[in-house]
């Protein structure tokens, strides 16, 4: 019996170290939603920025259009928008990517703060417990089953404020991007709180509104001063060639007098250069004229950039906060089992146990943990707490999934 027991431990312990080793290395790594990735087209500072990885897995980049990123290396990516880039630019051209911020880690059950975390390099289960505030003190202070209960409460209280919060934010943005002047809040939230909030955000809103619109008027008044000037330079220009036109005229006439003796030549010449003088003066009018519109064409795309800009801006942060509500509602329903549980009776915790949930293809592969354990990007972090009377065995906890 002993024997089997051992022969158990072993296996367990194999199956963890095999799990949860050191992560892959950048270059093996693949990318998944929610990872922030730098992609820099040398030569081509446009095409180049930062970009999160959308929860469909893809990821959109001017001119090459979408891709998706998520379970291939960065160098297959880095491959691939080259490829599409290569229709479209003159030559093939040097693509690097990089990521520049890991899918955050998710962190639930018998924690003071259950949520996502930024991920470290290197990072381990004690190192995920301690940016989650600890593990829940029941077991220093000896809570019971109502205590737990409270906070469980209070974390579903807490995570539907900030759901509230992404819905309200969602709201404004699709009203930012369809040009509306206000927004209502969505169905089914109504609340003083609501109220202050969906305030809050009308008045950005309305800010961002005036600020777009303001850079906007600028632009468009340095056009009506170009514009002002090139009415002027064709004053000049028609002033110009009708005397240019008027010399021309006197040209022949005196032509014909110095002919016929009549005339001296040196005041033949003199028109002559006076003609010269005014056509090189009638030149730089139309070279000035052409830059003022150079000038206007410049500004006319400033405009258009910044209507296309704060449109990035705003797709950008609505998938944001569609990939935030997604993470929010998991937290939601975890928070929710663990309240439920809580007030059939749940026992007093006194141990506390790991698990770590994390992806493998299409797969959810669940493993035991322990504290020194690594973690991946995207990993789900499980801790839970036990019973006096059960040994090892855990019992509900929050987010335990259970």
């Amino acid at each position: 019996m002993i024997g089997k027991q051992l022969l158990a431990a072993l296996v367990v312990g194999l199956m963890t170290l095999s799990s949860l080793v050191r992560p892959a290395a950048a270059g093996d790594y693949l990318l998944g939603a929610d990872d922030r990735v730098r992609v820099t087209v040398y030569g081509w500072p446009e095409l180049s920025g930062e970009h999160r990885i959308a929860i469909d897995g893809t990821i959109s980049l001017p001119l090459a259009g979408e891709f998706d990123a998520a379970g291939n290396t960065i160098g297959d990516v880095r491959l691939a928008i080259a490829d599409r880039l290569v229709a479209q630019l003159p030559s093939r051209p040097n693509v690097t990517l990089e990521i520049t911020q890991y899918r955050p880690i998710y962190v639930l059950g018998a924690v003071s703060a259950p949520g996502a975390y930024e991920f470290q390099a290197d990072m381990r289960v004690l190192q995920a417990i301690a940016l989650a505030g600890g593990v829940r003190s029941v077991l220093q202070s000896g809570d019971n089953v109502a205590v737990q209960a409270a906070n469980a409460q209070s974390d579903v209280d807490r995570i539907n404020v900030e759901i509230t919060g992404l819905r309200l934010r969602e709201a404004r943005l699709i009203a930012e991007r369809d040009g509306a002047e206000s927004f209502n809040a969505p169905d089914g939230l109504s609340s003083p709180l609501v109220d202050t909030m969906i305030a809050q955000e009308r008045r950005l809103l309305t800010a961002r509104r005036e600020a777009l619109a303001q850079n906007v008027d600028m632009l468009d008044g340095e056009k009506a001063h170009f514009e002002a000037e090139i009415s002027a330079l064709d004053a000049q220009l028609t002033q110009q060639l009708r005397e240019i036109e008027l010399l021309t005229e006197l040209i022949g006439n005196q032509q014909s007098l110095v002919e016929g003796g009549l005339a001296r030549r040196s005041e033949l010449l003199d028109l002559q250069r006076q003609v010269a003088l005014s056509e090189a003066g009638a030149r730089g009018i139309v070279a000035a004229k052409a830059r003022a519109r150079q000038r206007m064409s410049e500004l006319d795309r400033a405009i258009a950039d910044q209507h296309a800009q704060r449109g990035i801006e705003i797709e950008t942060s609505l998938q944001d906060v569609v990939t935030k509500l997604a993470q929010q509602h998991a937290l939601l329903n975890a928070a929710t089992r663990l309240t439920l549980a809580n007030l059939d009776g749940t026992p007093v915790a006194t141990g506390v146990h790991y698990r770590v949930k994390r992806t493998e293809g299409d797969e959810l592969v669940e493993t035991p943990a322990d504290e020194a354990s690594f973690l991946a990007p995207g990993d789900v972090l499980v801790v839970e707490l036990s019973g006096p009377d059960e040994g090892a065995g855990p019992v509900a906890a929050p987010g335990s999934g259970n």
